[in-house]
């Protein structure tokens, strides 16, 4: 959805397919994340524990 409001914003300076290739580096490093709470959730246990 911010995609689309960044898209309002910046229309007349950058075309739906440019913002969505800048932001393609920023959903890899979201997978990854995700990806490691799922397969090693001993991390995430790791940094809340007291």
């Amino acid at each position: 959805m911010n995609i689309f409001v960044i898209r309002g914003v910046a229309g007349q300076y950058a075309s739906l397919v440019e913002i969505f290739k800048g932001v393609t580096l920023f959903l890899i490093a979201d997978l990854v994340v995700v990806a490691l709470v799922i397969f090693y959730p001993g991390i995430v246990m790791f940094m809340f524990d007291s």
